[in-house]
């Protein structure tokens, strides 16, 4: 498992410059980074060096920053890794140089390493210059659709394209802001395996 770790926006960051104290260190038993902060307070995914086990415990801590007059959240605890999942055969996306149809939906189904937790996810990504469409399923459904109403959002042509297996900590449709406007979300996703390799690339759109 190649792994990539991220952290949702800060929203409403009352105070931009104090977030330049904080790095967070992701870290488990086989590995250790860091995450920077950009001067906007958001954080760019960062790919942990090895192979990682699924379900392997990553652990997330930070300094508070100094003379922050706004609260900011205490690091927490743990997420674990997701497990890993693999497209069925006759999908779409399982294929070197998929070719995937905007008239018509896209069906998708995966299998998966092991029993997934309950905020495992399916998530797909297509990018399209600044536009873009994301998917997201419940790992446990083994199966999604990717709505041709979406597809039509983008035009025809190459498309960068991923899909991965996540493990999201804390759910976004479950945060508020704290007293600070702080919203911190962990993000753990590797990438899903195909019979040619792995579901990321270009593809394109007819």
């Amino acid at each position: 498992m190649r792994l990539t770790v991220s952290t949702g926006s800060m929203i409403n960051c009352p105070n931009t410059g104090s977030v330049q104290d904080v790095v967070i260190t992701v870290s488990s038993d086989a590995t250790a980074d860091t995450l920077n902060p950009a001067c906007d307070g958001t954080y760019a995914d960062t790919q942990v060096a090895g192979a990682l086990a699924d379900d392997t415990f990553l652990g997330f801590a930070w300094t508070l920053p100094s003379g922050n007059p706004y609260d900011f959240p205490a690091p927490y605890g743990q997420l674990s890794t997701p497990h890993s999942i693999a497209l069925s055969a006759g999908d779409s996306l399982n294929a070197a140089a998929p070719t995937v149809s905007r008239s018509v939906d896209t069906q998708l189904a995966w299998t998966t390493s092991g029993t997934p937790l309950e905020l495992e996810q399916v998530v797909v990504q297509l990018v399209q210059g600044k536009a873009s469409v994301t998917c997201t399923y419940p790992t446990s459904a083994g199966a999604g659709t990717i709505p041709s109403d979406a597809l039509l959002q983008l035009g025809s042509g190459v498309t960068s394209y991923g899909v991965y297996a996540q493990h999201e900590y804390p759910p976004t449709d479950d945060q508020e802001p704290g007293a600070g406007n702080w919203v911190v979300t962990f993000r753990a996703r590797t990438v899903a395996l195909t019979s040619s390799g792995l579901a990321k690339g270009e593809l394109t759109l007819q």
